[in-house]
């Protein structure tokens, strides 16, 4: 056979792509269906809501941490609101949250600590494209002075990322440096908890949060009267 017979016999058939129609599919009546896509609207409504409010709530958490430090890192505190409380936290950023070059760069100017994290060591490594001749890492073993390649061995660059440290937390608050700079270098956790004595009167009341008709609906004005309130305390 020739090398033409061969490219023949060795030849694939050619690929034809075929559009597929559209097909409608089946319709059946399944009753539950409608409650479940409602309660999935629901929870997805909710869910931004509370996402809002706690945007809101961790803003005036904030304020009332920076106004307890006093050179030094404020504790966590208690939060109350009518039946619900909600343990606040200030947590040092995670570490799978790197610094941006911009914020690393405005940590050094504030001279703040940061951390390197080595994500990738540098090591060599035996190149996998001699790791499995099992002939070659033998003679190697034997004389490897005469019988590696020149690349052979292959150097793994570091790698790492610049990331927080409590120490980067404390010499903030001990330099009283900005709000701004804080907010970066922290999150903040809220844990919540309501005594519920009634489903219904719960239900309302979030209804009444997500549509606007509650009477207190303005978290604004809340946060307002919560920071005054406090402001008074402190003097």
């Amino acid at each position: 056979m020739n090398m033409f017979d061969k490219a023949k016999a060795n030849a694939k058939p050619a690929v034809t792509t075929k559009v597929a129609e559209k097909s409608k599919k089946v319709e059946i009546d399944l009753p539950g269906i409608e409650s479940v896509a409602q309660i999935d609207a629901l929870i997805k409504t909710l869910t931004g809501v509370k996402e809002s409010l706690s945007a809101g709530v961790k803003s005036e958490a904030m304020t009332h941490f920076l106004a307890m430090a006093n050179g030094t890192r404020p504790k966590n505190f208690t939060g109350l609101d009518g039946k619900a409380s909600a343990s606040v936290e200030m947590r040092q950023r995670a570490s799978n949250s790197p610094l941006s070059e911009a914020e690393e760069a405005v940590l050094l100017a504030a001279n703040l600590p940061i951390e390197e994290v080595v994500t990738v060591e540098e090591l060599f490594v035996v190149n996998p494209v001699y790791a499995n001749d099992s002939k070659l890492l033998k003679d190697v073993s034997k004389k490897i002075e005469k019988l590696v390649p020149d690349d052979f061995f292959i150097m793994q660059q570091k790698q790492s990322k610049k990331v927080v440290a409590e120490k980067t937390i404390d010499e903030a608050f001990k330099a009283h440096a900005a709000r701004e700079v804080i907010e970066m270098i922290t999150t903040l956790a809220l844990k919540p908890q309501i005594v519920v004595g009634d489903m219904g009167e719960l239900f309302d009341a979030v209804k009444a949060v997500v549509t606007g008709e509650a009477e207190d609906a303005s978290l604004e004005a809340k946060l307002k009267a919560s920071i005054e309130a406090n402001a008074k305390k402190a003097k």
